[in-house]
């Protein structure tokens, strides 16, 4: 029994402690004052304002809608192969690009550069702005110069042949003509290439007496023209009088035409002259009185044809 009060005596001051210690806990903190030795100031700064924007966008999506117009295709082709014509269009009063076989501002375009490499490599380019030189020639069939072309250093990588020369002179159909290269490199030593000759078939060119589309006779037909025989034209020819009339039809249709034929023999200028005459009147719609023939004697081994459109 005195043990037992011994014990409750002590629980109950165990009671009390707890209860004084949680009401020392719900009372005020102490204050309590922090100090800092240095102050650190935030630094930010925004970053640049970085938008993509594509300024041609509306553009290119209105060019993409376009598309549509140039990829479908007009009445009358869709049951054709792929090289044929429709039959709407295989009228020759129809332009229609077939072939180029007529000149007109660039007749040739060559290049010296890869001609000079293909034999000899230059192993010093520095020098050779200095001390190397080049001479670029045309020769006609007879090995006469018609035009020249002439530099220091090596030569260019391409030069343009319009067909002309320094005198004004007009490259002449039928004939053959020759190009030189010659090299002299930084120790002098010459380099020589000759390329393969050239022929054009038709030229078309400004003269005094009006635009002239110059032809070769021979390429008209497939033998040559005989006084009591029936002329017909061969697939070239027709090619050529289509292209020389779609020439007419897009830059001089309201022009007068003079088919000129200079030929060896009188009465075979005056046939052809003729026949090409015809041929054109039908191409270009025309009525006998604006299209006018002639037929010359030339002395030159090439016979020609002269399709004049008389514009002076």
């Amino acid at each position: 029994m005195k043990k037992f009060s011994i014990l409750m005596f002590v629980f109950a001051l165990l009671i009390c402690f707890d209860l004084q210690s949680g009401a020392d806990s719900e009372g005020e903190l102490p204050d309590v004052i922090i100090k800092g030795k240095e102050v650190l100031e935030l630094e930010s700064t925004k970053p640049p304002l970085n938008i993509p924007i594509d300024q041609d966008k509306e553009l290119m999506d209105s060019l993409v809608t376009e598309t549509e117009i140039f990829t479908k295709k007009p009445t009358g082709w869709e049951k054709q192969t792929y090289d044929s014509l429709p039959e709407t269009v295989k009228s020759p009063q129809v332009i229609i690009p077939r072939s180029h076989h007529i000149y007109s501002e660039t007749v040739k375009v060559f290049s010296p550069l890869s001609d000079l490499e293909s034999i000899f490599k230059e192993p010093n380019k520095k020098e050779a702005k200095k001390l190397a030189r080049w001479e670029f020639v045309i020769a006609d069939d007879s090995g006469n110069t018609f035009q020249e072309y002439s530099g220091s250093g090596l030569p260019p990588e391409s030069i343009v042949f319009n067909g002309r020369n320094s005198s004004g002179d007009i490259i002449e159909v039928g004939y053959s003509y020759s190009t030189i290269l010659r090299y002299y490199d930084t120790k002098n030593q010459l380099h020589t290439t000759v390329e393969n000759p050239f022929v054009i078939m038709g030229f078309a060119h400004q003269k005094d007496n009006g635009y002239t589309i110059s032809l070769n006779l021979k390429n008209l037909y497939d033998e040559r023209p005989e006084v009591l025989k029936e002329q017909e034209f061969s697939n070239l020819g027709q090619e050529l009088l289509q292209e020389a009339s779609d020439i007419i039809k897009k830059k001089y249709f309201a022009f007068p035409v003079k088919v000129v034929v200079n030929s060896k023999e009188q009465e075979i200028a005056q046939i052809t002259s003729k026949e090409i005459a015809s041929k054109l009147k039908k191409m270009l719609i025309r009525t006998d009185e604006t299209v006018q023939e002639e037929g010359k004697i030339t002395p030159k081994s090439i016979e020609t044809v002269d399709i004049i459109l008389l514009n002076r």
